[in-house]
């Protein structure tokens, strides 16, 4: 576990820092991105700040930092968690896996009207849910998921460097790859996709829930995000960071 540990430091003080703002970069690829939890065709990509409490932007007891990539055809996300009690126990897709198990989550309204966006989320052992979330872009709290529509093609893959649902021992953490592909966005109704090129605007942001294991499942639970918003609740469509697809390859 300490070589883990130390492969998780080298990989964050390795690559730059992404902006440290509410603008987030998603850089181009020529690369092939191959969905197996092996990073290595990351390394040029920056990192993200690490993620801090959602709501006032204090340190957690997990942490956590992501890279974003795309081509043509898909959007690439990467996380790095570490997590030192890692919980997990949903096994079946589209269900509320964010009631109760480690997991790490991606919103992204593609049209910015805060009415409906996407909302993805992976658990520590892979278990996904993909919804469109259906919201009337004001306040927050009212909005409900259409659990029906499906990302066609989603990819995602979990390496856990610890054990799952055992509190008795240190876990270090683990890593999410996604690969979602552009074109089944088309399909979410009411989303507004338009194919994306060099210098497209999301809005959105990313998430990470920390549980910890059995009777300490809600104890201490940490919420955490990219950007901050200054109120309790992920689903603030009118708080969402902007994300920028860059014309910038990421080719040496």
């Amino acid at each position: 576990m300490k070589s883990m540990l130390l492969w998780f430091s080298l990989i964050f003080t390795s690559t730059l820092l992404a902006d440290v703002n509410d603008n987030f970069k998603i850089v181009k690829t020529s690369k092939t991105v191959t969905i197996d939890g092996n990073l290595s065709e990351w390394g040029s990509i920056p990192n993200t700040a690490v993620f801090t409490n959602h709501k006032n932007g204090s340190q957690a007891k997990s942490s956590v930092f992501s890279q974003m990539m795309w081509d043509n055809n898909n959007l690439y996300i990467a996380f790095t968690v570490t997590d030192s009690d890692i919980t997990a126990n949903y096994l079946n897709q589209d269900t509320t896996v964010f009631d109760n198990d480690d997991l790490v989550e991606m919103f992204f309204d593609f049209d910015g009207s805060g009415t409906n966006y996407l909302e993805l989320g992976v658990s520590a052992i892979g278990v996904n849910y993909d919804y469109n979330i259906i919201c009337p872009g004001t306040g927050r709290g009212l909005y409900r998921a259409d659990h029906a529509w499906d990302i066609s093609g989603l990819e995602t893959k979990t390496i856990i460097n610890g054990t799952i649902n055992n509190s008795n021992d240190i876990d270090n953490g683990y890593i999410v790859e996604i690969k979602i592909p552009l074109n089944s966005l088309f399909s979410m109704k009411g989303g507004n996709y338009t194919k994306v090129q060099e210098g497209t605007k999301w809005r959105g942001n990313l998430f990470k829930i920390n549980y910890n294991t059995g009777s300490r499942t809600h104890a201490g639970k940490d919420y955490l995000s990219l950007s901050n918003y200054g109120t309790f609740g992920f689903h603030q469509p009118s708080k969402f960071a902007t994300f920028i697809f860059e014309a910038k390859s990421d080719r040496k």
